[in-house]
This record gives C-alpha cells, structure tokens and sequence, in this order.
C-alpha cells in the first residue's frame, strides 16, 4: 500500500497520541503533555495537506478510467483513442466504432478496484461496474444497462495511464462475456 491511499491510519494515530497526552495531562497536570496534545492539531491539519498533494498510481489510474468514459460519453473519438495504448490498434479500431454506434447515457461508475503491480513497468488491473442508459446506432435505446469491466493498464513513458486490454464480464457471475463486442463488429 502506497502512503497516501488512506489517510486513516495515520489520522487515528496522531489522535492516539494526542488523547493518550490528553489523559496524562488530566492526571499529572503537567503542560508539556497539553502542549503535546495541542500540537497533534496543525500536526492533523499537514497530513491531511500532505495526502492531498500525493496522487498514487491507483488514484492516477482510476482518473484515467472516468476520463475515459467521460470521453466516450461525449463521443470524443480522438480522445478515446488517446486513452488506449497504440500497442492494441484492434482494441482502437474497436474504440473507434463503439464511439461512432453506441451513445450512452446517465452513466454510473462503481465498485471501482484498481491492483497496481510492477516496478519498472507500472500495470494496473482495474474492475469496475458500470451502468448507463444506451442509445445503439440512434435506433435502438435500453434503459439502464448494467455491466461489469476488467481493464489493464499500463503507465507508458509519457506517464499517462493507457487501456491496452478490456473484458465484458457478467454482471452476475463476472464471467467474461462478449456481449458488448457483438454490437459493434
């Protein structure tokens, strides 16, 4: 786990401190521990600034993600294709026409969990839910369509975070599934 990621633990220990000086101060009377579990206050306020400026791969990577389905909500072909990596051109080309057949609508992402693995070479396995409202080639339109997503990305020498491989899965059993695909090809 990256620093950064949560906040929590670093948050409940500086609260830790401060009500253990807090009690001691109570018992003993002494200022230095008042003054101990005072200065756990700006100590607070800095590591929740601190964890606000970092941005960890999986939170880089989760951006990456609701960006891209920004983008394909606005039917911005140039963008989409931007966001995938050129090592999958059919993955592209797929892209490509989903964005010129498929509208969609009223989306909600959830259930978002991003594995990050790798050293030199950061990849990202992201799982995620998605439901929206889906117009196919202006004709047909479907109220609220869930579906279930495995994306793996990877971070590329310009830094940004790019899609090189999606699967469908059921929503149900997660099972992987070609039902998008056949509307598109």
């Amino acid at each position: 786990m990256w620093y950064g990621d949560t906040l929590w633990p670093t948050l409940v220990a500086i609260g830790s401190v401060a009500a253990l000086a807090g009690v001691i101060w109570w018992d003993r009377r002494r200022p230095i521990f008042l003054m101990v579990a005072l200065a756990c206050i700006p100590a607070a306020i800095v590591a929740i600034v601190v964890e606000q400026r970092i941005v960890t791969p999986r939170e880089q990577v989760t951006a990456s993600l609701h960006n891209l389905i920004r983008d394909f909500e606005k039917q911005d072909s140039a963008a989409v294709t931007e966001a995938i990596s050129g090592r999958s051109p059919e993955l592209q080309r797929l892209a490509e026409r989903a964005v010129e057949k498929v509208k969609i609508e009223n989306i909600r992402v959830t259930d978002v969990n991003a594995e990050i693995s790798g050293e030199d070479v950061l990849r990202a396995r992201v799982h995620f839910r998605l439901s929206a409202d889906v117009v196919y080639s202006g004709v047909a339109r479907m109220a609220r369509q869930p579906t279930r997503w495995m994306g793996s990305w990877e971070q590329e020498a310009d830094g940004k975070w790019r899609l090189f491989e999606i699967d469908q899965l059921d929503p149900l059993t997660g099972e992987p599934t070609l039902q998008a695909r056949q509307y598109i090809n």
